[in-house]
């Protein structure tokens, strides 16, 4: 299959892919998005999503899934569960990092339960290497609550970004049940 044509100044093919792909999301399950679809909204044949995703919508959705949680990203929101300033807050709040939450939010919202679980475990792995935990030190009982902490600590994100109101997440860490959570995590094995 030949190369799709790029013409300098205007967006790749690819590039309409992937938008195209994060409007439907915004509108349509995923189980729901055909290839004809994507084609009709990026405006490009059946082959050229093809050329760049022979797998189809899953390997696209795969390859999107990884390309939109930048590494530095689950950093700065799980930087807020140590200490919140405005600073952090504002920084969260950036036109950038509000698309790359979007995205992730659309993944947890609009996948299937295989595609969602990926997503948690690129930002869970994020989140042990954030915080230097030693997994293989902790105990089961430490594992279980890492696990509730990680996804209570996800679906509250989830819940702010819904009510499009990140901004309130200071609120709630400064709340009993943050500073709970805050000191579980301080308590956890951790490499020095």
């Amino acid at each position: 299959m030949a190369r799709p044509k790029h013409y300098e100044g205007s967006i790749t093919a690819a590039q309409r892919i992937e938008n195209a792909f994060w409007e439907l999301l915004e509108e349509t399950p995923l189980n729901k998005i055909t290839i004809s679809m994507l084609s009709d909204k990026a405006k490009v044949n059946h082959n050229t999503i093809y050329y760049y995703f022979k797998g189809g919508i899953y390997e696209m959705t795969q390859k999107f899934l990884k390309d939109n949680i930048p590494t530095e990203f689950p950093d700065l929101i799980f930087n807020l569960s140590k200490e919140i300033t405005e600073e952090k807050l504002k920084n969260l709040l950036i036109p950038r990092n509000v698309r790359i939450w979007k995205r992730f939010y659309l993944i947890q919202k609009h996948t299937d339960d295989v595609i969602s679980h990926q997503a948690r475990e690129i930002m869970l792995t994020a989140f042990l290497k954030y915080h230097k935990f030693e997994i293989n030190r902790f105990t089961e009982s430490q594992k279980m609550e890492l696990n509730f902490i990680f996804n209570g600590y996800i679906d509250i994100l989830i819940t702010l970004f819904e009510d499009k109101n990140l901004s309130k997440l200071h609120e709630f860490m400064q709340s009993p049940l943050g500073q709970g959570i805050r000191k579980s995590i301080s308590a956890f094995p951790r490499n020095e």
